[in-house]
């Protein structure tokens, strides 16, 4: 079991459409921020692609880039319950995935009512995702404004967190440990740091190039 320590984590992050063991909570309105669409950020359209290097960075902050590449891509759209969802495929260290997603005022939100993303709600947790005796993710929206660094270039982002609270079998490197997805506005997804459990080491994907129509 211990063998597969490394991949659990990652595995269940990226499998955001593979229904498991959730809570999904209702926000309440959050009314310190000005009402702003999320699809300024998000950029859910038919076509539109993102490029991305691949990083690992160690406790002491060194860097060690892949030549290897991440990718994000809309190849349409599709009607599940009678709405539309944009299909998303990528790649995220070399495991492929797929996502159902749709803008909702200010939310975006998949094919089962988890949100992941908000353009105004700094207050609520927005998803909670449980995995009985390995961790229980909470995800939040933070970092209003934060100051991104790409090789594509720096851009003011919006932050949709994850905070990982692992169990003790789980925990070697502390706990909890984050998560990160950062979208820019005009943009999306700029950057999105994630972590294997038996490694001390954050991964992260960074925008080198994106085409949006």
């Amino acid at each position: 079991m211990r063998s597969l320590l490394p991949f659990i984590l990652f595995i269940s992050l990226i499998a955001a459409c593979k229904k498991d063991k959730t809570d999904i909570i209702e926000p309440s309105p959050d009314i310190s921020t000005e009402s702003e669409s999320a699809s300024a950020f998000t950029q859910l359209k038919t076509g539109n692609y993102w490029i991305y290097a691949r990083y690992q960075v160690d406790s002491s902050g060194n860097e060690t880039c892949s030549s290897l590449r991440d990718s994000i891509y809309i190849p349409g759209d599709t009607t599940i319950n009678g709405t539309n969802y944009y299909i998303i495929t990528g790649t995220t260290w070399g495991v492929s995935y797929t996502q159902y997603l749709r803008d909702s005022s200010t939310y975006m939100v998949d094919e089962n009512g988890v949100i992941w993303f908000s353009s105004t709600d700094f207050s609520n947790i927005l998803y909670t995702k449980v995995e009985p005796t390995i961790y229980t993710i909470n995800y939040k929206m933070t970092d209003q404004g934060l100051n991104i660094n790409t090789p594509s270039g720096i851009y003011s982002t919006y932050n949709y967190q994850g905070t990982v609270h692992l169990e003790p079998n789980f925990d070697t490197w502390g706990t909890p440990r984050y998560t990160n997805k950062y979208f820019a506005e005009g943009i999306g997804v700029v950057k999105g740091t994630f972590f294997f459990t038996g490694s001390p080491n954050t991964i992260e994907w960074r925008l080198i190039k994106y085409s949006l129509n």
